[in-house]
């Protein structure tokens, strides 16, 4: 599919999908003042007593209770046409304007990193997330998958109207916030496995703290990875000299996000935790245009300039295993 008409078709799904939210806000206004109306007109016309109005009110309060149960029940065509829009613009506009630039590549929104997978590391906690946004190929000799991992919000209100149950449902969902991964995980696969696992996990509290921790002869890197092997040989093996530095390098370079990582079978995985939430829209935004998939490119792009960072090390390693 070409780009311009991949932009014209989500443009015209946005605009349908508004159309239909629309529609039902309208006809929530309508349901709400229509009684209003009535209950007005009829005293303009009739002059009730108050007796009338209050039996008015009534039947206007127990229409509200039913008009609350069915706002309730159509909220779910609301959140639907937000998604339906949200899929369908990932499934055309953003896999159009990737396979446009990057041909070899695959996108795939609606799969990513499987939640068994994710837990082997053993480096984060067992937080339920969204797994999304799959990029799957081969870039610069290196074969990859990088997909996201969006942890899903948990909510604590405990049913207490007072303050300390206030408070303590706050702290329990900022606990969450910084425990719980929230990120990119990037996958680079080799010919051949390890012989055990060894896992690098970042300096912060949210990571794996527990268990025997081996120092490394690079006195940067022991300050920001605790490094847990199954092998204390095969990791020596692993992590040369060179391959401290270029992972303190990456450390420096992304500083914004919590870098991990972890050797496992024959794959190297990086988790990027704070990473972005990539390749979303809003319903209610800016429609597409070709500046919209240009920004796409450029984020696909700063992924594979990591790819071919991690080429380096993973070039280096082939040689080793």
């Amino acid at each position: 599919m070409q780009l311009d008409k991949a932009i014209a078709l989500s443009r015209a799904k946005q605009k349908k999908c508004i159309c239909k939210v629309v529609m039902i806000y309208a006809k929530i206004a309508f349901l709400y003042l229509f009684p209003f109306i009535v209950m007005f007109s009829i005293d303009a016309v009739f002059k009730t007593d108050d007796d009338t109005d209050y039996k008015m009110i009534e039947v206007y309060l127990i229409y509200a209770v039913l008009l609350i149960c069915y706002v309730a029940y159509i909220y779910d065509d609301i959140t639907g046409a937000t998604y339906e829009y949200k899929l369908f613009y990932k499934k055309v506009l953003v896999r159009t304007a990737i396979s446009q630039a990057y041909p070899q590549l695959t996108y795939s929104p609606g799969r990513g990193i499987s939640a068994k997978e994710f837990r082997r590391a053993g480096i984060f906690a067992n937080s339920d997330f969204i797994s999304e946004d799959e990029i799957k190929g081969e870039w610069d000799g290196v074969k990859f998958s990088l997909s996201e991992a969006i942890r899903i919000k948990k909510n604590y209100d405990l049913g207490i109207d007072n303050t300390y149950a206030k408070l303590a449902s706050l702290a329990m969902s900022l606990y969450d916030a910084y425990m719980d991964f929230s990120g990119s995980v990037l996958i680079c696969e080799f010919s051949k496995k390890f012989y055990s696992r060894t896992i690098l996990a970042s300096r912060e509290l949210n990571t794996k703290i527990l268990g025997e921790k081996e120092l490394m002869d690079n006195v940067v890197f022991n300050s920001e990875f605790r490094v847990f092997a199954d092998d204390k040989v095969e990791a020596r093996y692993l992590l040369t000299p060179t391959l401290m530095e270029r992972l303190n390098e990456l450390k420096r370079y992304y500083h914004k996000f919590n870098i991990s990582a972890a050797f496992m079978d024959n794959k190297f995985y990086l988790f990027l935790n704070g990473a972005p939430n990539r390749f979303e829209t809003e319903l209610f935004s800016i429609p597409p245009t070709t500046g919209t998939a240009y920004a796409h490119q450029y984020e696909l792009a700063e992924i594979l300039e990591l790819v071919s960072e991690l080429g380096h090390i993973t070039g280096e390693l082939e040689s080793k295993i």
